[in-house]
């Protein structure tokens, strides 16, 4: 079946499930009517059954006014948008039940794309969407202000398992706009267990020093007993590491985290990839690996 070594799988939007090497991944998927793309071999996801995602543009989208917009980075824009009168407020299957779930989201004249949303159930009828330039989507929505109006589609995906368990520990995994996906795991986690803060680690990589999300927020997680640790590409000024976010793992974790530890991912295929060969050569089960997808 020649599709197993494409980026795709084949039209019918079937998959060969575990261990096929064709994983998919719903992570700034393309467009497409069977728009997923390639995790790489061997890497496991939280649902036996694939999903296959419909063509964004595709989809029926409500309106939705910005009621806050700002610059993270040079290349991340945060916005904050009012849900009220959304189906994710409702009870059915477009409701926002769990983090890691994602929307597609355009803009007048804006094809839409899909995105994690990157606030809590606890904060509607506010959400929270990362905005990552560099595409004629994202590059249009960076460009809105307050006042300006979006439309959202209603809400996808399973999210994160992770949030049915109460792990003793947590580990985050990310790069990219993949924070915008975990974000909302952490602290709804604290939410429910402030212990847990002290036994977060959080490895989060971008391209540059500059880029990373969130800074204030991280101190301030840094701040409440976890151990934060950004991570970059390329050289430069700041206070970034120039690793990669699973060996600056790997050359850090000890027997008690493998054995106990929640580990979340999100990011860029290739990272998914080689966290998933390292956990397990750590000996972490498929079972305590979460993707949101």
């Amino acid at each position: 079946m020649w599709w197993w070594w494409t980026a795709r799988c084949p039209p019918s939007g079937w998959c060969p499930g575990r261990g096929c090497p064709s994983r998919c991944d719903a992570v700034d998927a393309p467009a497409g009517p069977w728009a997923h793309r390639l995790r790489g071999m061997g890497a496991t996801r939280d649902r036996e059954e694939e999903e296959v995602l419909e063509d964004p543009e595709k989809l029926l989208r409500w309106p939705m006014r910005i009621v806050e917009a700002w610059d993270e980075t040079a290349r991340h824009r945060l916005l904050r948008v009012d849900a009220t009168g959304h189906p994710c407020m409702e009870d059915g299957g477009g409701r926002y039940r769990l983090p890691g779930q994602f929307v597609a989201m355009g803009a007048a004249g804006v094809p839409a794309r899909y995105f994690a949303i990157a606030s809590t159930p606890e904060e509607l009828p506010v959400m929270d969407f990362l905005v990552s330039r560099g595409t004629e989507t994202t590059d249009a929505l960076a460009s809105l202000e307050a006042g300006d109006g979006v439309e959202v589609s209603a809400v996808f995906g399973e999210g994160y398992r992770v949030m049915a368990q109460e792990p003793p520990r947590l580990v985050v995994l990310a790069t990219g706009s993949g924070i915008a996906a975990v974000r909302p795991v952490v602290r709804s986690l604290w939410r429910r267990e402030p212990g847990l803060r002290a036994r977060t680690r959080l490895f989060y990589g971008e391209g540059a020093p500059c880029e990373h999300a969130w800074r204030d927020e991280l101190r301030g997680w840094r701040e409440d007993g976890a151990e934060v640790h950004l991570l970059c590409d390329a050289p430069g000024e700041g206070s970034a590491s120039r690793r990669y976010v699973q060996e600056s793992w790997w050359d850090s974790t000890n027997e008690a985290e493998c054995r106990e530890a929640a580990f979340v991912v999100c990011g860029a295929t290739a990272m998914q990839d080689a966290a998933v060969v390292r956990l397990r050569e750590a000996g972490v089960p498929d079972d305590r690996i979460h993707f949101n997808h």
